[in-house]
């Protein structure tokens, strides 16, 4: 497994991560977090890692073929028209401005 950088893992540390939990990781590049986080949720939970690069999904899939594929998915997808499942909550704030994240909230997309 790809090691994190220091400022990654010291996000991850203080991600609210747990066995059971869903997780949406947003620009996922190599897949590294994705990977790390996936690790974290096991048993049960699952990682969905989209970017809209088709190199940085074509290079998470190779780097992850270890992981089990009911654990870690990669999508090639734009933040901007990925749709959220009905249901799901968004529990983790991220750089994106406060205005992008209330129309996340209110519609369960960008």
């Amino acid at each position: 497994m790809t090691a994190l950088s220091p400022r990654l893992a010291a996000v991850l540390v203080s991600l609210p991560l747990a066995p059971g939990k869903r997780v949406l990781e947003v620009g996922c590049g190599p897949g590294a977090m994705a990977r790390a986080m996936a690790a974290r949720v096991a048993p049960g939970g699952t990682v969905v890692a989209i970017d809209r690069s088709p190199r940085a999904i074509a290079q998470a899939c190779a780097a992850s073929q270890d992981t089990a594929a009911s654990l870690l998915s990669f999508r090639l997808a734009a933040a901007e028209t990925f749709q959220l499942e009905p249901g799901c909550r968004v529990v983790l704030k991220s750089a994106l401005p406060q205005s992008v994240w209330r129309t996340i909230l209110r519609t369960g997309r960008f």
